[in-house]
């Protein structure tokens, strides 16, 4: 048992804070982001066209999410290659060769 005078400051005031509500202990998931640059967007892997406008960020669905391992890739700057993405583990070098090439 903990004495009540280490757990009031000179004030009388409690010195810790109270325990935090259940909702503020709730686990969440690790995020690893991958930027990259140089990079050649496999746009076919993605079922796009070399001749259509590609969208900005590409976000997967959980069914996605466990074959690709990724959740989101989003284009930072096309002319330099720069690209981001969210996945939950770190991506493997054959990952990242076969999302965006092999001079990333």
């Amino acid at each position: 048992r903990i004495s009540s005078q280490l757990l009031n400051n000179e004030h009388g005031q409690l010195a810790f804070a109270s325990p935090l509500p259940p909702s503020a202990t709730t686990p969440y998931t690790s995020v690893v982001t991958t930027v990259v640059s140089n990079a050649t967007l496999n746009v076919t892997h993605f079922g796009l066209s070399e001749k259509e406008q590609w969208p900005r960020s590409i976000l997967v669905s959980e069914r996605g999410k466990l074959t690709e391992g990724i959740t989101t890739l989003t284009i930072l700057d096309f002319e330099k290659g720069l690209m981001k993405t969210f996945s939950s583990e770190v991506l493997t070098t054959e990952k990242r060769n076969i999302l965006f090439g092999s001079h990333h």
